[in-house]
């Protein structure tokens, strides 16, 4: 907590990082659950 108080940008600029990081890692497991929905909708239309 010693940082926190000392370097709260710091703290604060490593926390957006993370979170810009994690909510790109979403976006891309959506465009591929995504990708993998449209693939089964096309195999089943060929049915």
């Amino acid at each position: 907590m010693k940082n926190g108080l000392r370097f709260p940008n710091e703290i604060s600029h490593q926390a957006r990082r993370t979170r810009l990081a994690y909510s790109s890692k979403i976006k891309r497991t959506n465009m591929q659950c995504n990708m993998e929905l449209r693939r089964n909708r096309t195999i089943r239309s060929w049915d």
